[in-house]
């Protein structure tokens, strides 16, 4: 769960974090938009500085 999502619940303690500490999480994100987008530039540099 994103702790964006719930982070007022985990301020008045409605929730608790039991996350480990040696627990690491990774995973893909893609970008994708619409072909001929004015931003498909702004996007493709986006996308090279997060592959560096």
């Amino acid at each position: 769960m994103y702790r964006a999502a719930v982070e007022r619940e985990l301020d008045q303690g409605e929730l608790r974090d039991i996350t480990p500490s040696d627990f690491f999480v990774e995973h893909d994100f893609r970008l994708i938009w619409q072909r001929g987008s004015l931003a498909a530039r702004r996007y493709q540099e986006i996308a090279r500085s997060w592959r560096r």
